[in-house]
């Protein structure tokens, strides 16, 4: 099993005792009073981590520790989706470039493909009132955020995590991401530029979000702010 797919206490049962029979014998006692004083603390440390790790994969939250491992990906992402959408794919083609140097070619046009598109269902869903950010992560993904915190996130398969702590809060998010999701396949559609090559997805992708940022007709994205 890779090591993000596991909890906390599955990777420290399959760590400790590999790590303690490294040890010199002399330590032995030290270590294992360390470790029974500290061993809730090791997990916390742990799952954090490995939250970070599953985030930064574009994996979807699930507990109260995974969604606060997105708020540090989320900030930095809303400065690189900032810039002028020509730099963003200049750094889109960068990753492509990096992505192929590592073998994974038959994937990187599709995984540039979901950030393009994710990107264009950010754009629409800040009409209607949502901070929504794209990441361009391993595997893209798209946040929403309420006062800066990470609430909800929607992955590449289409799945929708929302906060577990505010249960029922976002039929109207999910109705709104169905509306978005709707209106970008549309608008994809009204770009006569085939996105099938390097060159062409740079001019795709701009025209893409230009007609995105066009005013929507409002029954596509009716202005709503969360309460």
């Amino acid at each position: 099993m890779n090591a993000t797919d596991m909890t906390a206490i599955e990777f420290l049962t399959d760590f400790l005792p590999r790590w303690r029979a490294g040890l010199p014998p002399q330590h032995t006692s030290l270590v294992e009073g360390f470790l029974r004083r500290q061993r809730g603390v090791l997990e916390v440390l742990v799952q954090r981590a490995l939250a970070t790790a599953r985030a930064t994969r574009g994996e979807l939250p699930d507990t109260v520790i995974e969604f606060a491992a997105y708020d540090p990906i989320v900030a930095r992402e809303r400065r690189h989706d900032a810039q002028p959408d020509e730099v963003v794919v200049l750094q889109l083609q960068d990753r492509i470039t990096q992505r192929v140097a590592r073998g994974h070619d038959p994937e990187v046009t599709v995984l540039a493909m979901h950030y393009i598109m994710s990107r264009t269902e950010a754009i629409l869903l800040r009409h209607a009132g949502w901070d929504a950010v794209p990441l361009m992560l391993a595997k893209p993904a798209l946040a929403v955020a309420l006062s800066g915190v990470v609430v909800a996130v929607r992955d590449t398969m289409g799945r929708l995590a929302t906060h577990p702590l505010r249960p029922g809060e976002f039929d109207h998010l999910r109705a709104d991401i169905s509306k978005a999701e709707i209106r970008t396949l549309y608008l994809r559609d009204a770009v006569d530029i085939p996105p099938d090559a390097k060159d062409r997805l740079v001019d795709f992708a701009t025209a893409l979000w230009m007609s995105a940022r066009e005013p929507q007709p409002a029954h596509v994205a009716t202005p709503r702010r969360p309460s």
